[in-house]
């Protein structure tokens, strides 16, 4: 799986479980779940319609999302992983959830320049902006 933020005029893109084995030795905190805003679509945009089959899959990842695994921050702050377990913590009423940041950034497999990510993939490029905006 890849997750893509875009940063300035250019978006990066990063392959999940690389970042993930990366961050294992990193120190685990705690922040507030009230900080992240959550009134974006992160998971459809062109990758999938909302459909009921859809919605439920991340139903079922909320269900199953472990909140003793901390989530990933970039440097800056976005989510790189972990907006299942925000979730799941937002419908249990948990509002403290764990985290791992980076201090900076790895290096991302790919960039590219958002102008051309935004005429491939338009609503995608505009929920990044939103992201980019609202630090998720």
């Amino acid at each position: 799986m890849a997750i893509a933020r875009k940063f300035g005029d250019k978006v990066y893109m990063w392959n999940v479980p690389d970042l993930l084995a990366r961050a294992v030795n990193l120190p685990v905190h705690e922040t507030s779940v009230d900080r992240f805003n959550l009134d974006v679509d992160a998971w459809f945009g062109e990758a999938g319609k909302p459909t009921i089959r859809h919605v439920l899959h991340h139903m079922r990842v909320i269900r199953d999302a472990n909140l003793e695994e901390p989530i990933l921050l970039s440097s800056e702050g976005h989510v790189f992983d972990g907006l299942h377990r925000i979730s799941k913590c937002v419908i249990e009423g948990v509002a403290i959830i764990k985290y791992r940041q980076f201090e900076v950034n790895p290096e991302p497999f790919k960039v590219v320049d958002f102008k051309e990510f935004s005429r491939q993939k338009p609503l995608i490029a505009e929920t990044l902006v939103w992201m980019e905006r609202n630090q998720l």
